[in-house]
């Protein structure tokens, strides 16, 4: 059994925290936090998944077994003994990046459009690389993004969509896992000063100013995968959690 870990803040209160780690497989994305929210969010890890430029974090560790905080440079994630993590790459710029994170030579993140970490905590035994085919095949046949040639150091909003981290993550599990559920999916996207995570202070006005992802037809997408009865929905949305919550894919 696979569960794929959103951010979004509709986990908080939740409680689902024992109901995740219970998992086989957990999967969780760019610079989310465990410690201090292990009652809504669990503990365990099992893979983390991110693009370099949601690798920097000002998030605290997200392994109960460590307790730094980190700067905007440092990346704690992915401590847990036995987790992974990977990366995924879709520009020269990304596998560069990791390769000089292995080797510890960082250069000055060129190519990049936003600040990555330029250190972590992850031992290179850890590190993976999720296949290209996943990215591909969410952008160019699930969401008909435009597939075009990226410029090195630009936005992605001036060349072009992304899937977010959390829909291919889902496309992976559902590769990898028989059962496979989810939980923290969902952006408050009618309210625009609307908490965004269950961690942090991001606003909703700051996520849809980026417009990078086509959050819409993401969702429409895995409401068809849990109608199908393929994707199970640990959180869905109520009305207690927030009047003015919609539902798109809280997944960065």
């Amino acid at each position: 059994r696979c569960v794929v870990v959103g951010n979004g803040h509709v986990l908080k209160g939740r409680g689902l925290g024992a109901a995740i780690d219970r998992h086989d497989v957990i999967i969780r994305m760019n610079d989310a936090p465990t410690l201090g929210h292990e009652v809504d969010v669990g503990q365990r890890t099992t893979l983390r998944l991110l693009y370099p430029e949601s690798s920097s974090t000002s998030s605290s560790s997200t392994s109960s077994s460590s307790s730094t905080s980190s700067s905007s440079s440092t990346s704690t994630w992915g401590q847990g003994e036995g987790s992974l993590m990977a990366v995924l790459a879709f520009k020269p710029a990304d596998l560069q990046w990791l390769q000089q994170m292995v080797e510890k030579n960082l250069s000055p993140g060129r190519g990049l459009w936003r600040q990555a970490a330029r250190s972590w905590r992850v031992p290179p035994s850890h590190v993976r690389v999720l296949h290209p085919r996943f990215a591909l095949t969410a952008s160019r046949d699930l969401l008909l993004l435009p597939v075009t040639e990226t410029r090195p150091g630009s936005a992605p909003s001036a060349w072009s969509k992304l899937p977010t981290t959390g829909f291919i993550a889902v496309l992976a599990a559902l590769h990898a896992c028989p059962e496979v559920s989810i939980a923290g999916f969902g952006y408050p996207a009618n309210s625009p000063g609307a908490l965004v995570h269950y961690y942090g202070q991001s606003r909703m006005q700051e996520i849809t100013k980026d417009n990078i992802h086509n959050v819409s037809s993401e969702w429409n997408l895995l409401q068809q995968l849990m109608e199908l009865g393929h994707v199970t929905n640990l959180t869905p949305v109520i009305a207690s959690d927030n009047p003015h919550e919609s539902p798109s894919p809280a997944t960065r």
